[in-house]
């Protein structure tokens, strides 16, 4: 997938170059507000695509939903929850300070945090909190299972119903999941090895989970990119700035070789952090 936002960065950057090539041909040999501006194209593609992805996947997400507050169900556990101290007929009130206003999004909000998480529980009319290691975390998204909870009706209280909800999407949703987006990226960004690791705690079994993954690369891209580095769009940016601003252009030879090193170097660094 990171491979794939690469590719689509490339197409960003050199495209405008090739359909403009005829206009902006003088470039080559003059360094113009046009020429400085292009070198931000790959990141502002980047940018862009993340941003209607996240839209899409948000305003699409058109479901009927269990609500959270409603008291006449608790969870059932699966074997792996119930190892991590849960128990049947628990119900979940905060993930690391997020409440839980809709039953689907419990297992996906513990996917999603980076560890220690802390969970809040209501069992038998006690509150208690049940911390989720990173390597519990990771036996959750290992398992690939989605049914680790499920709601479980009270007896008791077989005389009240379950309230369901119609959810229609809206701005909250969008900025919830791009803070969960950019969660993601945090975690790649991230020079621990056990956190950045965990990148990619969406299903992309589905389509927007794919989608979802596709954002969080572009993102990625577009991210690293912003580093005032030579050969990297910003650091292209600067370059292309700094000649303008001195009215003669860099020696072409001299420069290319300057890129390949300081690009040779970031590969090389990004190597040591992720491998």
């Amino acid at each position: 997938m990171l491979y794939f936002s690469i590719l689509i960065h490339m197409v960003g950057r050199f495209l405008p170059w090739w359909i403009l090539k005829g206009k902006f041909r003088e470039s080559q040999t003059k360094t113009n507000l046009s020429y400085i501006l292009l070198k931000m194209t790959g990141v502002v593609l980047d940018f862009i695509l993340a941003i209607m992805i996240i839209s899409a996947v948000t305003l699409t997400n058109r479901h009927s939903y269990i609500a959270n507050e409603c008291e006449v169900y608790g969870i059932i556990c699966s074997n792996e929850i119930k190892e991590m101290g849960f128990q049947d007929g628990d119900r979940i009130l905060t993930i690391n300070n997020i409440k839980m206003e809709r039953f689907r999004e419990i297992l996906k909000t513990i996917y999603l945090q980076i560890p220690p998480i802390e969970i809040q529980v209501l069992r038998e009319n006690n509150a208690l909190s049940i911390t989720l290691t990173d390597q519990d975390q990771m036996i959750l998204l290992e398992s690939e299972k989605f049914d680790h909870f499920k709601p479980k009706i009270e007896n008791s209280d077989a005389n009240k119903s379950i309230i369901i909800r119609q959810h229609q999407p809206g701005f909250n949703d969008f900025v919830f999941t791009s803070k969960v987006v950019f969660n993601e990226v945090s975690k790649f960004l991230n020079p621990k090895k056990n956190i950045s690791e965990k990148v990619g705690g969406f299903n992309t079994k589905s389509i927007s989970g794919w989608l979802l993954m596709l954002a969080t690369c572009l993102l990625i891209v577009s991210i690293i990119n912003m580093l005032p580095i030579p050969g990297l769009d910003f650091g292209d940016f600067i370059i292309a700035s700094i000649e303008k601003m001195r009215n003669n252009k860099f020696d072409a030879k001299k420069l290319l070789i300057v890129k390949i090193v300081c690009l040779s170097s970031v590969v090389f660094l990004f190597t040591i952090i992720y491998l």
